[in-house]
């Protein structure tokens, strides 16, 4: 279930943005801003959820200056680099995002067992490997 708030606000948006770029990154700004709400309230904040407001919150903001081709266009590749961008800083200041996820589900006494802690600094180096692959290429337009 806490995976699902992370990535719902990015569901939005691939639900929506095919039909309309901004009302989609405004949506998904919504919804992260729900999330983070939830989350902040039982101090329970994750990297993810950081890493994604800041992103929407970017859209969203962007869409009032650039054209609507331009987000046809850039949309889903900013988001897969948003993504990527993500799962990176938090592979860097060694807090991987996959660890809030894990310690939710293994009791506290294997926090510090070898195993899982190579297990959840290895398992967010898949994710970006696929991503790049999820959005449509930045030419394609299916609903223009």
């Amino acid at each position: 279930m806490q995976v699902f708030l992370s990535f719902g606000p990015w569901i939005v948006f691939w639900v929506i943005a095919p039909f309309n770029r901004v009302a989609g990154a405004f949506s998904a700004l919504g919804v992260c801003a729900a999330v983070n709400a939830y989350r902040l309230a039982r101090r329970r904040g994750k990297i993810p959820d950081i890493g994604t407001l800041a992103f929407f919150i970017f859209l969203s903001a962007i869409s009032f200056s650039v054209s609507e081709a331009w987000m046809d266009r850039w949309a889903f590749v900013i988001a897969d680099f948003a993504l990527l961008a993500i799962i990176l800083v938090s592979l860097a200041i060694r807090r991987p995002f996959t660890l809030r996820f894990a310690r939710e589900q293994v009791p506290r006494e294997q926090w510090e067992q070898p195993l899982f802690i190579s297990i959840t600094r290895s398992s967010p180096g898949y994710g970006p490997r696929p991503w790049p692959g999820l959005s449509p290429p930045p030419c394609s337009a299916p609903f223009s």
